[in-house]
């Protein structure tokens, strides 16, 4: 239905668009996109990430949004582009500063920096030359800057989670981890001045305003769980662009709860885990001979990370990284050669009789060949 004042979309109405839009976008990725190109595919996440990392650095130094300022001079006979939200001399009542990059929030903006951050460390493992490596590290080193500026928790939380899953499948990392991390500081700082305050944010988060108001998330929407405990009040019942009546759970997985029940919660960890199962039998399969992939698990990983550190489906450009990702691990999984069956003693299907001088004669021998 739509809004009888306005005539526009209701907000519900709205929410299931933009989830069948997430759903249209990773069947294409999913289907489209070929086995040898994945790799890529892989260099343009990078690519796309630098640039994004460099646009953010500049507006966290001079406070101009590159992405919000450009768009609207170059689209300004097609749309508005709306005003930057970018803060970075904030007041006492503002907070922290607000550095949002092309996206509307820092946290997805962190997100989408560590969901690619990934496809970085992996070069760098593959990396045979001295140049090919600094610039792997250079790399490594903006998204990181550029994730911490936005000073949210979550710019180091995620990346934990995402160099865990590249551990997992290459222990070896473990030995130069260190190193990295020391060259990492100093560039760091460099690339963003007091970025690394961030980490102090996160060692007095208990006390912050932000984690109490987490904290109360759980009680605030129990009566409304045990309510409707199985499939919720409905998908888009919580309006999060009206703060006015609705509570703004900094949780995906409390906000799925409670519009769509404990069925939902289910739904949603086995979206964001499957990736993860499917890459690892693609992984295991390739013997870990499939650094791309890798990559893309340990991002979808970050994901399911910052599901619990913020509502991520309501910032679309963290989901549709996640579900970019996500078909990238997909399309290798269907685009893996298959060995030939054989059934009961019989040839493989591949295998044709052939015909030898001895069976010309009369003798019945066959030999078989490829």
């Amino acid at each position: 239905m739509r809004d009888p004042v306005l005539g526009q979309l209701t907000f519900d109405e709205k929410a299931l668009s933009q989830m069948l839009a997430y759903v249209a976008f990773f069947f294409i990725v999913a289907t489209q996109v070929r086995r040898s190109e994945i790799k890529a595919y892989g260099r343009l996440v990078l690519g796309l990430a630098v640039l994004t990392a460099l646009g953010t650095l500049y507006e966290s130094r001079t406070g101009y949004n590159i992405f919000y300022e450009l768009s609207g001079k170059l689209f300004r006979s097609l749309a508005t582009v709306m005003q930057s939200p970018t803060v970075i001399n904030p007041t006492f009542s503002e907070g922290r500063k607000t550095i949002v990059g092309p996206t509307e929030h820092g946290l997805a903006l962190a997100s989408m920096l560590t969901i690619a951050l990934p496809f970085a460390v992996v070069r760098l493992r593959e990396a045979r030359t001295t140049r090919a490596r600094f610039w792997c590290l250079a790399a490594i080193g903006l998204l990181l800057s550029a994730s911490l500026a936005t000073e949210r928790k979550t710019a180091i939380i995620a990346p934990v989670a995402a160099f865990a899953v590249l551990v997992a499948y290459n222990r070896r990392m473990l030995r130069w981890a260190p190193v990295a991390l020391i060259l990492m500081v100093p560039a760091i700082h460099f690339a963003s001045p007091g970025a690394l305050g961030t980490f102090d944010i996160l060692a007095n988060s208990q006390n912050s305003s932000s984690t109490q108001q987490r904290v109360t998330d759980y009680s605030g929407i129990a009566p409304d769980v045990l309510s409707h405990p199985i499939i919720g009040r409905g998908y888009g019942s919580l309006d999060t662009d009206n703060s006015r009546w609705y509570r703004i759970l900094d949780n995906e997985y409390l906000g799925e709860l409670f519009q769509v029940g404990f069925v939902g919660l289910i739904g949603y960890l086995a979206m964001v885990l499957s990736p993860l199962l499917t890459a690892h039998g693609v992984i295991r399969r390739a013997k870990g001979r499939a650094p791309e992939i890798v990559a893309a698990s340990a991002g979808c990983a970050a994901f399911a990370v910052v599901s619990g550190t913020f509502d991520a489906m309501s910032f679309p450009q963290a989901p549709y990284s996640f579900f970019f990702v996500a078909g990238l691990i997909v399309a290798a999984a269907s685009s893996e050669p298959r060995a030939p069956r054989s059934a009961r003693g019989r040839l493989p299907s591949t295998w044709r009789p052939r015909r030898t001088q001895a069976e010309v004669v009369g003798s019945p021998k066959v030999v078989a060949t490829r």
